[in-house]
């Protein structure tokens, strides 16, 4: 019995699908290896952008993150004083602190949060600052009626930085061309002060306050300044009162008024006028 002989390209074609499912092969086994640190990396990538439910505090209207320090780079470079210590009552001292004002020709300074948003708000920030990781800032979102509330919180040498992204729905902007935004930005009050930002020249961040912890010390103190300076405007507009004569300068006052009038009608000449008028001064003074 003869085999019969196959033609050329036959056997060339076997040998190159050999060869290719060899390959297949390798490279499935490959990336069979690399599929753990894949999902290590894909798990990791993940974490870093969304956080999950045990870095979240959450209200009916208020919603507390954290968030890691090096996401953001105006913070990345700043050491973080967490976590930090504070009471609630000092926290809603802080809260009710933030006002802001619109950038217009008549515009009054009106607080940021009101006070049916006090007490969840100030008890979520108190807890969270307090448990906060040294490289964790906090991000708040507070509901409104007029619309959201949104912007970071953390702590920098004893004291608060309030960076404060959008008031009632309305976004923060620098750009005063920017169209249909109602330009806004917060209003310093006694103990707080605009941050400031150094890149080439140092300029104000208007929605980034840096609040003094003791707040009602530093009002109090400017309180007695202010109150000085009114006294002492007072003082130097009142005319100053001259003490009511005693009998003595009276009786001095009549004798030297006879004295005058005996001189100008001529009864007594100028020497014994000088020489009774010194007997009288030095009598009486």
């Amino acid at each position: 019995m003869t085999m019969k002989k196959e033609p050329p390209h036959c056997w060339r074609a076997n040998l190159m699908m050999i060869q290719n499912n060899f390959r297949t092969s390798t490279l499935f086994l490959n990336l069979k290896s690399l599929l753990p640190g894949l999902a290590l990396l894909f798990l990791a990538t993940a974490c870093v952008g969304i956080p999950d439910e045990s870095r979240r505090l959450q209200t009916k209207d208020v919603t507390l993150e954290y968030h890691d320090k090096q996401n953001d780079r105006d913070i990345d470079s700043i050491d973080l004083q967490h976590p930090f210590s504070i009471s609630q009552e000092a926290m809603e001292t802080q809260v009710l602190s933030i006002y802001f004002e619109h950038m217009a020709l008549v515009s009054s300074k009106r607080p940021v949060f009101n006070k049916v948003q006090l007490p969840n708000l100030s008890r979520l920030l108190t807890r969270a600052l307090n448990n906060a990781k040294p490289n964790h800032y906090i991000s708040f979102k507070v509901t409104g009626d007029g619309g959201d509330t949104t912007g970071d919180l953390f702590a920098v040498n004893g004291k608060l930085h309030w960076r404060v992204t959008r008031i009632n729905g309305e976004a923060f902007t620098s750009k005063a061309w920017a169209r249909n935004v109602q330009h806004w930005r917060l209003a310093p009050r006694t103990g707080q002060k605009f941050y400031v930002k150094k890149i080439m020249l140092e300029r104000e961040i208007h929605n980034w306050l840096i609040s003094s912890l003791d707040l009602s010390n530093a009002r109090s103190t400017k309180y007695k300044k202010h109150k000085a300076k009114i006294k002492k405007r007072q003082s130097a507009n009142t005319p100053q009162t001259i003490p009511p004569a005693t009998n003595k300068e009276q009786e001095l006052e009549r004798k030297l008024g006879i004295l005058n009038k005996l001189k100008s009608k001529g009864l007594i000449d100028p020497a014994e006028f000088e020489r009774r008028r010194k007997a009288l001064l030095d009598k009486y003074l």
